[in-house]
């Protein structure tokens, strides 16, 4: 009984001594309906995004403020077509890092 209760004892300590704090990360999946190139090139003269759907669905996520986002149905323009990911950037560009909650 003694050696069970020294050895919960000695574990209580070490599991004590060993939590940290924790983090939370915030995950968000988000999707976009067409988010095609002639979408995102719809913006001001400041580069600033303009399309109704694409400027919503920044503002929601710029609210949320996930440290990972996957947005979905992004199109891929072909003219590209060794850099997929260039809608991507042009949405973050033009969308994401604009306004008063703008992100990285």
């Amino acid at each position: 009984m003694k050696l069970k209760l020294g050895f919960l004892l000695i574990l209580g300590v070490l599991v004590a001594g060993c939590q940290k704090e924790t983090k939370t990360i915030r995950v968000a999946t988000f999707n976009i309906r067409e988010l095609s190139t002639e979408k995102l090139h719809n913006t001001d003269e400041n580069g600033v995004g303009r399309d109704e759907q694409v400027v919503a669905a920044a503002q929601i996520i710029q609210k949320v403020r996930p440290d990972i986002l996957v947005v979905n149905e992004i199109d891929h323009d072909y003219a590209f077509a060794n850099d997929l990911a260039k809608n991507a950037r042009l949405f973050r560009d033009a969308c994401l890092r604009q306004g008063e909650g703008g992100v990285d």
